[in-house]
């Protein structure tokens, strides 16, 4: 079987492909990457250094104590929280004629972008959070956010971001952030005016100047000031995502 290592997104082009136990550039003349075999992943030639391990849907570097590289789901392929490639099969088909396949390759090329563009991605709930989370790990509350990384999400096959945002907020995924993480939405200009409408002398670089701040200000000043609340992320479903 023959499968496309596609980048991620609704037209992520191919960078690999895989048959025959090996990983090859894509196009016509694809050079060979990597040799897959008896759960190792190595480079090409007899005495090819092995580069990954595969533990079940684990992709590690190799060693006892081997670091978490890729996690495989569902055809999807994933670096930490962040999609990176989708595994796509890809069909064989029957020889034709030179004219036959010219139409072929036409119309299937019309298709492909056609289908590519316009068809509506199936939700997939688990990178659909995935997404969300990385594109907005602090946010305003539901009824005050009023922009989203629409395409990301559309890729994910959400059609609704705001219904989303609410139903992880409802689950608890989103606790009140705390004052640090409210002072580092906003750009060092910004903080700057901030301790100068309080008064309060600072200096330094931003992540500088927001330990300062978080010593001497608390929520209802950034409030009162900014006009907004931000919500962050829960501890410990950082963990999981």
């Amino acid at each position: 079987m023959k499968y496309e290592i596609k980048q991620a997104g609704v037209l992520g082009r191919t960078v690999y492909i895989y048959e025959n136990d090996t990983i090859r550039e894509a196009g016509m003349l694809g050079k060979i990457k990597y040799i897959v075999k008896d759960g190792y992943i190595k480079e090409p030639g007899i005495f090819g250094k092995t580069i990954y391990i595969v533990d079940g849907n684990i992709v590690k570097t190799p060693g006892i104590f081997g670091k978490r590289v890729f996690t495989i789901e569902n055809n999807c392929v994933y670096q930490g929280y962040n999609l990176i490639y989708k595994i796509v099969p890809v069909s064989e088909r029957p020889k034709e004629s030179t004219v036959e396949q010219i139409d072929r390759n036409v119309n299937f090329n019309v298709d492909f972008t056609i289908e590519e563009v316009f068809t509506k991605p199936e939700y997939n709930e688990l990178l659909a959070y995935r997404t969300f989370f990385h594109k907005h790990r602090i946010i305003k509350a539901p009824d005050r956010q009023e922009t989203y990384s629409n395409f990301a999400l559309a890729s994910c096959g959400v059609e609704d971001p705001k219904k989303l945002h609410r139903e992880l907020f409802d689950k608890g995924y989103y606790s009140e952030s705390s004052i640090k993480d409210c002072l580092s939405t906003h750009k060092l200009s910004e903080l700057k005016d901030f301790a100068n409408s309080l008064n309060i002398a600072v200096k330094g670089k931003k992540d500088e100047i927001i330990e300062q701040l978080s010593t001497i200000v608390n929520k209802e000043q950034f409030y009162q000031y900014f006009g907004n609340d931000k919500m962050a992320l829960s501890g410990w479903k950082r963990l999981c995502f």
